[in-house]
């Protein structure tokens, strides 16, 4: 009986100091099941010992590890400089990445739209819509009906493709298509999936030139639809500066009965990225300030801050734009977002109320820190790194080496 007594006073006391202290137990569970931004210092370890050379989420559709296997000419180089055990370490990482602007350094340039003239000789200001060949219709069929079927929902909309681009004095211009996200899935977001009509051949190897390097956008076969990301980070009241990064999502979770698409860089740490669009109706004249239009978007519908938000935005800042090698050189923006002080609980609710943030982005205790290691997306890695060059130039610091 003695020790029945016993362990009723030790469940007692349990519920007692549960009852007492459940808000605060609650605060550390939450601060932990719910993380959005990461010091910078964790950001900077992550990154130390960071490597593309074998990405444990290579997908049946994308095979991130040929992004460096291929492309020796294309690859870009970055030189890490940290201090361990005090002694200063120097590292080089190659990205899987082409740079083809660096705003960084080149902040005021500019990339004309070209548009085509009619019979006239004047310009026609509409955008040329995208019709890809009978011929490759047919071979990427069986892409797009698999990916279709793994990934119930896809909307077939509006996007925008790069068809020439050329440096012209300072600047460059470019000429751009209105295409299909089909049109991107049976080509860029398929590129390794083995063709059916061609029994050991992939989209990738078709496209690749006979060094085993990039094709011109002009030359290439590829859909070459315009990505868009973002990093996004505050300075705390610490004057430390915190990023956001979640773990993207295997599939995308069924929002009020509906699925929308497929996360890119599946069960990676991420950030907010997406296509950039082009409705019909819609003749942009200059790529970098409309791209900036198509992240201001992909902000509020992924994190939900947006003019009227209680988070606003401090400074946008385009870095680069480059051509994704892991994609077979699928173009991208790359911007870093700078927004007010927030702190994760705050951010919480903002966050939850997204039109498309719980769709991409995984959540919870276990998805953060037990199921996931820390590995960072090619994408969210590569703008990590020139959103520390930028910041390194804004302190006026060199940017050769990327401090860490």
């Amino acid at each position: 009986m003695s020790d029945y007594k016993g362990k009723i006073e030790i469940v007692e006391k349990i519920i007692y100091y549960y009852n007492k202290y459940k808000n605060e137990i609650k605060f550390k569970y939450d601060k932990h099941r719910y993380k959005y931004f990461y010091k910078i210092d964790t950001i900077n370890r992550m990154l130390q010992v960071h490597s593309f050379e074998s990405n444990e989420r290579n997908t049946k559709f994308i095979n991130y590890d040929l992004g460096l296997k291929y492309y020796n000419k294309n690859q870009k180089t970055v030189v890490f400089q940290y201090l361990k055990e005090d002694k200063i370490i120097k590292n080089e990482l190659k990205l899987p990445y082409e740079e083809v602007i660096n705003f960084v350094l080149e902040p005021y340039t500019k990339i004309k739209i070209k548009y085509d003239k009619n019979e006239n000789g004047n310009f026609n200001r509409t955008i040329r819509n995208y019709k890809m060949d009978e011929e490759y219709l047919s071979l990427t069929q069986n892409n797009l009906d698999s990916f279709k079927k793994q990934n119930k929902g896809i909307h077939n909309g509006s996007i925008m493709r790069v068809t020439e681009f050329e440096k012209v004095s300072k600047d460059y211009e470019c000429k751009v298509e209105r295409a299909k996200y089909f049109d991107q899935v049976r080509t860029n977001l398929t590129l390794d999936f083995p063709l059916d009509l061609e029994e050991g051949n992939t989209l990738r190897v078709k496209d690749l030139d006979k060094d085993r390097n990039l094709k011109s956008f002009s030359e290439s076969i590829l859909v070459n639809s315009i990505g868009i990301s973002a990093t996004i980070f505050f300075k705390g009241d610490d004057g430390e500066k915190y990023f956001f990064l979640k773990p993207r999502q295997k599939r995308r979770k069924k929002i009020r009965q509906k699925t929308k698409g497929v996360s890119v860089f599946e069960d990676m740490f991420g950030t907010i990225s997406g296509v950039l669009n082009l409705p019909k109706g819609v003749n942009p004249t200059e790529l970098t300030d409309y791209a900036i239009c198509g992240i201001l978007r992909e902000l509020e519908r992924e994190t939900n801050i947006g003019e009227d938000s209680e988070f606003p935005i401090i400074n946008l800042q385009p870095l680069a734009f480059v051509r994704e090698l892991g994609r077979g050189g699928k173009p991208q923006f790359m911007f870093c977002i700078e927004i007010f002080p927030v702190t994760n609980r705050k951010f919480k609710k903002l966050f939850k109320k997204s039109v498309e943030g719980i769709q991409e982005f995984s959540d919870g205790f276990f998805k953060n820190y037990v199921t996931i290691p820390p590995v960072l997306s090619p994408e969210v890695t590569t703008n990590i790194i020139y959103t520390l060059q930028y910041l390194q130039k804004r302190a006026k610091q060199n940017i050769d080496t990327i401090k860490l």
